[in-house]
């Protein structure tokens, strides 16, 4: 089985010019933005039992406009990872998809796109690590197979079965 073999694998992330200037400005307008509707809801001539609920509201929002940046952030290293796989460049793409995986941590397809760049470029001790981070976190379905492949010549993983997958377990030595 291949780097690229599965369909989830090469899924394109949204193409979009003139990012690095985009977070800037959506940052700069989330600002502006959360400043005023603030004030506007906290000036609203109503009981302050209908404040909270609108307050918490957007709260979660402005929570979410303020993140956005970091996922095309996240979506460009992805990219540039599949471009340096295409080009057979692993070290490249193993590097790319660690910066990756350092804006979202908690991105499953990420870290098995990064566990295939290190087996792909021979880095053993990295592989391990990350194995080693992924322990009790469950593996769709959709992505066992994958995993496991990835997994077979570590003799320290053991794949639990559960409803939603398989969780990654560590053997004791």
């Amino acid at each position: 089985m291949g780097l690229r073999d599965r369909k989830y694998m090469h899924e394109q992330p949204s193409d979009e010019e003139g990012r690095s200037m985009g977070h800037y400005l959506l940052r700069l307008v989330t600002v502006f933005l959360g400043l005023y509707l603030v004030f506007f809801a906290v000036r609203l001539p109503v009981p302050i039992l209908f404040k909270i609920p609108l307050l918490v509201g957007l709260g979660f929002f402005l929570r979410y406009l303020w993140r956005l940046p970091l996922r095309m952030t996240r979506d460009s290293f992805l990219e540039q990872g599949q471009e340096a796989e295409r080009q057979q460049n692993f070290m490249k793409a193993a590097y790319h998809y660690e910066r990756a995986l350092e804006v979202d941590r908690d991105n499953l397809t990420t870290a098995i796109r990064l566990l295939a760049a290190y087996e792909a470029s021979d880095q053993v001790k990295k592989s391990c690590r990350l194995i080693g981070a992924l322990e009790g976190r469950i593996i769709p379905e959709r992505q066992v197979e994958e995993f496991e492949h990835l997994v077979s010549r570590y003799q320290m993983v053991t794949l639990e079965k559960t409803d939603a997958g398989c969780r990654v377990r560590l053997k004791e030595e």
